[in-house]
């Protein structure tokens, strides 16, 4: 019997492989399947709706398509505890030496031979393989992107392999433990499993605990950042845009401004240059100085969001992607 498992998250599960903690909706028992194809795996799930969820049918192939495009491109949130800038505090920074570098796992591997992070193939903490460290059961390597949302269970420790922490802990924030069962209430507890290897355990674990806290996600933590400029915040805001133009250039983001302007509504999207192009094409791209002086001027006001790599020319310049830019529609609408 399975007993009770947590789900893992659906977000970012693109290029993870086979589903569910044991990996049994895979496309790896197909004839030439490969268990690594997630979009393969996910068309597994179409006998579920009939035989879990009641329904006469199962989804056409093409429903099924469907649900697997719109799941295999939900993205996990920026991680709210690293700090803006993407850089590490001195704890975190050693517990990620200590997790790239340390061999302290059986096997003589480091946590982040299981755990890696490669940001080309989509791996935040995960190779989608199957283990069986914990508990000796093979069990799906799950991600560390939502670790911070996992701390807080209360109680104790149902695990029969991990350190039981005695007293009722009290009252905790949410959350669901970790390991599969959430059998460890914290990344200390399981950290602290037994085959697991330090020389300094105490200081060693508490980085590891920090650094997992600030993991990797698939989004910058400047993502969905911003700040309205005008002509009354415009020195007191300039540290907050020094800090979204540096991540934009530095490619954790693209850099848009909305706002009104000589009572128009305008967009603005910061090119790799640093030069912010308009919506409307007759216009020249304006310097970083020269857009806040639009701002600085009575009436007028731009707010700076940090997007998505990728979506600045859909939010600032032509939200429905036909090639006419969005200032220019206004224009039209209005000759019209």
């Amino acid at each position: 019997m399975k007993g009770p498992m947590l789900t893992q998250t659906m977000r970012g599960i693109a290029g993870h492989g086979s589903l569910h903690w044991r990996g049994d909706r895979t496309a790896g028992n197909d004839p030439g399947g490969n268990p690594m194809d997630t979009e393969g795996a996910m068309h597994k799930f179409r006998g579920a709706y009939v035989s879990l969820l009641g329904r006469k049918n199962m989804l056409t192939h093409q429903e099924m398509q469907q649900l697997t495009d719109f799941s295999l491109s939900i993205m996990p949130p920026p991680n709210p505890i690293r700090a803006l800038d993407d850089s590490l505090t001195p704890m975190q920074a050693a517990g990620e030496s200590f997790y790239t570098t340390a061999r302290s796992v059986p096997g003589g591997v480091t946590c982040a031979y299981c755990h890696p992070v490669n940001r080309d193939r989509n791996l935040y903490g995960t190779t989608g393989l199957i283990t069986n460290v914990i508990g000796g059961r093979p069990f799906k390597i799950p991600s560390h992107r939502n670790t911070y949302e996992r701390a807080g269970m209360s109680g104790r420790a149902p695990s029969r392999t991990l350190p039981q922490n005695g007293e009722h802990m009290g009252p905790q924030v949410r959350g669901y433990g970790f390991t599969h069962d959430g059998g460890a209430d914290t990344v200390i507890r399981f950290a602290s499993y037994p085959p697991f290897r330090y020389e300094d355990p105490d200081r060693q674990r508490r980085e590891i605990e920090q650094y997992l806290f600030a993991f990797e996600s698939n989004h910058k933590p400047i993502v969905g950042q911003q700040v309205t400029v005008n002509e009354i915040n415009l020195e007191q805001t300039s540290d907050r845009v020094d800090l979204l133009v540096e991540r934009a250039l530095a490619g954790d983001a693209e850099l848009v401004a909305h706002g009104v302007i000589d009572n128009e509504s305008r967009s603005y999207l910061m090119a790799p240059t640093g030069e912010f192009i308009s919506d409307r094409s007759n216009e020249p791209p304006l310097s970083r100085k020269e857009l806040l002086q639009l701002a600085d001027l009575p009436g007028n006001f731009l707010t700076l969001t940090a997007v998505p790599t990728g979506t600045g020319i859909r939010t600032a310049l032509d939200r429905d992607m036909n090639g006419i830019r969005d200032g220019e529609h206004l224009v039209s609408d209005i000759i019209h």
